[in-house]
């Protein structure tokens, strides 16, 4: 069982840190992203509201297009995007990442980890 002062310094610990990563992000004007697997699950979400703006601020780059929107809330109905990134995630490069591919509706989504965590560099269609 911890000490009371050991608790009071590990509360302190965790309230700094989390301080200093909202400092960060002011100070970087960007808010942090989240881990991959929730900003996978956000962008599902966003596939099953059909929310085609929600899905463009999700983006990092270039936004896709409506057609390729509708093709990826096809898709996921489908696969399940959740799903195909827990099998694709196991064997990634853990610095970027594609979710998606050839044999899955030649739908791309490329994903890159940078200093304030994963973003959604990219969609892109290889045919």
């Amino acid at each position: 069982m911890k000490s009371r002062t050991a608790k009071v310094y590990q509360n302190l610990a965790v309230f700094i840190a989390i301080a200093a990563m909202a400092w960060l992000a002011i100070l970087s004007n960007k808010a942090p992203s989240p881990p991959l697997p929730n900003l996978v699950k956000s962008i599902t979400e966003t596939f099953e509201a059909s929310d085609y703006e929600a899905f463009c601020r999700l983006v990092d780059g270039e936004s896709p297009t409506k057609e390729m929107f509708r093709s990826l809330v096809a898709q996921n109905k489908y696969l399940d995007y959740n799903e195909l990134f827990k099998r694709q995630y196991a064997q990634a490069d853990k610095e970027t990442f594609t979710l998606g591919g050839h044999e899955y509706g030649h739908l791309h989504m490329d994903f890159v980890e940078g200093d304030s965590g994963w973003r959604l560099a990219k969609v892109w269609m290889c045919r």
